[in-house]
């Protein structure tokens, strides 16, 4: 009886304390004119009579909200940036639910001062999960704020932890749904990002900081504005554009590398000018290499072949091949940013103005990998077996300028400027067994140093405008890029030894003219590019003073022409007599001593240039592109958007002809292509959507893919040919998702499956030859690629009952995270039989992939601020982020098996990332982040053709662990008096 007593007093209390509360809700919009539209993360506050709030909340996509408190008599204060704050009386009765809509209006232009409202910031988790939400095609995205979260050091890394993407270990090859580089594209801020990589079309993402990137996203279905090349994935970098206040900002840290730092680095004579990134010519061709090269010019070679012996005295380059042994040091970087926002003061134009953002970074580090490389054949011996180490001294110069001009509330016109530099300045070394060098037991030992350096230049004019009473709308843009790819004066030297470690006793290698040499090559490429999107509002519909596009109409047009030239020149060190001069006494850490002028002219070497006639080529490309569809609206839930994209694309590739040096070979690719696509979108409740997809796209060769001539040097043999008979491809995708939102809205869960058909697509093939083995390319038979995917994000909270999220301590915890299943197969056409499997998964593609980030922010008030008081707001804070990021990639395909030989797979792979930021107000951020703390292990392993189901070991290495710090300052800048940071 008491228990049932005491559970009679515990309900009734319970239901004495509800009947003291009450609920008020509503909507809130904006008007625009006669237009209305549902407002997003509006701030909902209740406020006594003193002016101090007691609850809030924000709007949920839809712009309702929803606050339950004791009864009484409040104010509902509703506030937002740059619309007038709304402040209504609500009387909140026990037990009842009451309605309070707001409708908000822009800030009166009379008002002395103005909160900028031309830019709205997309960073924030929940803004980027709104972007995806509202999205016409599939695409993942993160901004600034949870890219910060995971600690990632480049853009690759990044990518890497979105969904269904995966990266190379060098390289920074992305690929998309298990879809390498060719099936790729990337922009930025919408228009075409060009690559410096001879081998690549898209530009290698390492090259690119994340201190630049305002939002990353990458669409996976088709979109009618995008150009048609692709199957895996457009990859769109929104830059940052401006500060709505004054601010400057200086950023300065170091790092630290777990294999490297404080340990003996090896290095060379470089350039004084190396840790900028830029070589000051050291490394040039010297003139009189140049003008003794002219001697022997023709209308093949119209920069001659340099041979040394038509030079009076000495080589004609400098000795410069001895190594230099130094002790890494810590990397370190430094970063200043400054902007501001200003608002026109004339009468009538408070909806004018213009600001910028200008930054410059620039940071250093050095890496080392120590690791093994070994080539095995189909009966499982060994061909080669080399102990491997490389030193990397790498440098990053970023610049960004950005202008933004808001001509009025329907225009605005933004100029971009991007500039990256980076350097990599490496020794690799090699020691080991070849089979090709092993008389007397004796071994292998080859030593190259090569500074490459990548030059982007990118500027871009964007604007856009609405018209007809913003029924129109059109965005439009224009870019002009410079990409510059120098390799100047990389220096190789091959000899044998019978002990490693007695440096002394090495003999020179001279047996082929390739083993001692120094090359140079350049690649430069010039891409315009312009495209303009118009949407039409047809017809629109007004429910609940909501406004609503039933139809619209989507139109635009784009072009882009690029040339490139590619050249390279090798001079070859014909050395035999030397060789055999000093056969046994080779000191190999003091070549100088040996391949010095004095030497030269005893006529126990000479230099003499590669007499190649495939050492360049010269291409051009051009793609006009349309596109036309609709929007249509059929119901309140129901969007779909068909559409067509026609493209001509023109590309030619000019060379010399291999076997008859005096002719020039052009190879064009050209055609008209049409490509439909469709898109479902069905809202199946608030929050809950259906989105499909499907739409035909191809794939173009790259430019050296069909040059017929030798472009790069592979080990053991291995030359790479082009292959001029190459077509387009046809891709057919399929995608299907569902997609569920929460009102918290960075709360999401995405499910989908997606599957593409390959026809003719182009794929990497070796094929046999006299004189070695060939690496070219083919249109194979087909390809397939299917998979499932999934995302999500959510604050912990959901672990505790409603009543008590708001006072848990998992309000601070949110976790995200991403998995991907891809399934792929291609089948290569190959009648001879020289690949060892000709059904085989993509190269590159991983079948699982897996990421996960658990976050834990909390802000400190040190002096809370009092809500209604007329005094001077004086708020202190803290703020704390705390992100453990980890990814993993399962067993993916690195190379294709020739002539018996195995398929080699990189085995599984993963990541731990911990970073953390301390912000001080809006003063100072201290950030220290580890990453890699696992240390993975990169193996790749081939398999056993002999022993079924065993794995032998054909490369492996470590990258070590590596620690970042950095100290962010902020320094006070005076406030115009017409501008108000929000």
């Amino acid at each position: 009886m008491k228990k049932i007593a005491l559970l009679n007093v515990f309900v009734f209390m319970l239901l004495f304390v509800y009947a003291q509360t009450g609920t008020v809700e509503g909507t809130v919009i904006q008007k625009n004119g006669d237009k209305t539209e549902a407002l997003y993360s509006v701030n909902v506050v209740l406020v006594k009579a003193d002016g101090t709030v007691l609850k809030g909340a924000r709007t949920d996509f839809d712009g309702k909200y929803s606050l339950k408190f004791e009864a009484g008599t409040y104010k509902v204060r509703f506030s937002y940036v740059g619309l007038e704050e709304q402040l209504l009386d609500v009387k909140i009765e026990a037990g009842q639910t009451v309605t309070v809509d707001a409708s908000m209006e822009s800030v009166a232009k009379n008002q002395k001062e103005v909160t900028v409202t031309g830019i709205r910031a997309k960073t924030s988790e929940a803004a980027v999960v709104e972007e995806i939400k509202k999205d016409q095609g599939v695409k993942s995205s993160m901004g600034s704020e949870q890219i910060a979260s995971t600690g990632s050091a480049d853009t690759k890394e990044v990518l890497s932890k979105m969904s269904g993407v995966t990266s190379s270990q060098s390289g920074g090859i992305i690929f998309v749904r298990g879809m390498g580089d060719r099936y790729n594209t990337a922009y930025l801020n919408g228009l075409p990002l060009v690559s410096p990589n001879p081998e690549l079309r898209v530009m290698p993402m390492d090259l690119i900081p994340t201190s630049i990137i305002d939002v990353l996203d990458v669409s996976k279905m088709m979109a009618p504005n995008m150009y048609g090349d692709f199957a895996g994935g457009a990859i769109n970098i929104r830059t940052k554009k401006i500060f709505k206040s004054p601010k400057i900002n200086f950023t300065v840290g170091t790092s630290t590398n777990s294999q490297v730092t404080g340990r003996e680095f090896n290095s060379y004579a470089g350039a004084k000018s190396d840790y900028f990134g830029f070589d000051n010519g050291t490394r040039a061709i010297p003139e009189a290499v140049k003008k003794a090269s002219m001697q022997r010019a023709d209308e093949i070679f119209k920069q001659g072949l340099y041979n040394s012996a038509d030079v009076n005295q000495g080589t004609g380059f400098s000795n410069n091949m001895n190594p230099l042994l130094k002790t890494a040091m810590p990397g370190s970087n430094f970063r200043i940013e400054g902007g501001n926002y200003f608002r026109s003061q004339k009468e009538g134009h408070a909806d004018r103005g213009f600001g910028f953002l200008a930054m410059l970074a620039h940071s250093v580090s050095y890496q080392q990998l120590l690791g093994q490389s070994r080539y095995i054949n189909a009966q499982n011996k060994l061909e080669y077996n080399f102990d491997t180490k490389s030193d990397v001294f790498s440098t990053s110069t970023v610049g960004m300028a950005s202008v933004l001009f808001d001509l009025s509330k329907k225009s605005s016109v933004h100029f971009n400027y991007l500039m990256i530099n980076n350097s990599d300045d490496q020794v690799a070394q090699s020691w080991g067994y070849h089979r090709d060098y092993n008389d007397g037991g004796q071994e292998l030992y080859g030593r190259r140093y090569t500074f490459s350096q990548n030059k982007i230049n990118v500027f871009q004019l964007l604007g856009e405008q609405k018209l007809l009473d913003k029924r129109l709308k059109i965005n439009w843009g224009t870019s002009y890029s410079l990409t510059e790819n120098l390799v100047p004066d990389r220096r190789q030297i091959t000899a044998l030894y019978s002990d490693r470690e007695k440096t002394t006793r090495y003999s020179l290698l001279a047996l082929d003219a390739n083993h001692t040499h120094r090359f140079f090559s350049t690649l430069d490429e010039k891409e315009a590019a312009a495209h303009v999107d118009l949407s039409w509002t047809l017809s629109e519909t007004k429910e609940n003073d909501t406004t609503t596009r039933k139809l619209e109409l989507l139109a635009g047009l784009d072009y882009r022409a690029k040339d490139r030239n590619f050249e390279f020149r090798q001079f070859n060190y014909l050395a035999k007599p030397l060789a055999d001069e000093y056969s046994g006494t080779f000191d190999i850490s003091r070549p100088d001593n040996y391949l010095n002028d004095a030497n030269h002219d005893s006529a126990l070497f000479r230099i003499e240039e590669s007499a190649n006639p495939g050492n360049g080529y010269q291409a051009t490309q051009s793609v006009m592109g349309g596109n036309l569809g609709l929007s249509w609206k059929t119901g309140r839930r129901l969007e779909l958007i068909p559409s067509l994209r026609v493209e001509n694309g023109f590309q030619s590739v000019i060379n010399r002809k291999q076997t008859q040096a005096n002719i020039k070979e052009v190879n064009i690719v050209e055609g008209l292509n049409l490509m439909p696509a469709f898109t479902l979108k069905y809202e199946m409740k608030p929050n809950r959507m259906l989105r499909f997809g499907a739409s035909r796209t191809i794939i173009r060769p790259k430019f050296f893919e069909v040059a017929p001539f030798e472009y790069l040097a592979q080990v053991v043999g291995m030359v790479q040919v082009g292959n001029p008979e190459l077509q387009n491809g046809t891709n057919y995708n399929l995608d299907l998702r569902y997609e569920l939102y929460t009102r918290k809205s960075a709360d999401m869960l995405i499910f989908g499956v997606f599957g593409k058909q390959l026809v003719n697509p182009i794929e990497q093939v070796q094929r046999p030859a006299a004189s070695g083995q060939i690496i070219s390319f083919d249109n194979t038979k087909n390809g397939t690629v299917a998979g499932a995917e999934i995302e999500y994000a959510k604050e912990l909270t959901f672990l505790v009952s409603k009543e008590k999220r708001k006072e848990s301590r998992l309000k601070n915890y949110s976790i995200a995270g991403n998995f991907a299943y891809i399934y792929s197969r291609i089948d290569v056409d190959d009648t001879t039989g020289f690949t060892t499997n000709s059904i085989r998964p993509l190269q590159g593609a991983s079948p699982y992939l897996a990421n996960f980030t658990l976050k834990y922010e909390r802000k400190f008030d040190k002096k809370p601020k009092v809500e209604g008081s007329e005094e001077k707001e004086d708020r202190r804070w803290v703020k704390l982020m705390s992100g453990m990021s980890f990814s993993y990639a399962s067993k993916t395909l690195y190379v294709v098996g020739i002539q018996g030989i195995g398929d080699q797979y990189l085995f599984p792979s993963y990541h731990l990332n911990w970073t953390n930021r301390l912000s001080f107000s809006n003063d100072m951020v201290i950030a220290f982040t580890f990453r890699n703390i696992l240390n993975n292990k990169y193996q790749v392993m081939q398999q056993d053709m002999v022993n079924e189901g065993k794995w032998q070991t054909v490369s492996a290495y470590r990258k070590g662990i590596d620690f970042q710090c950095s100290l962010t300052y902020a320094f006070k800048v005076k406030k115009h008096k017409h501008v108000k940071e929000d």
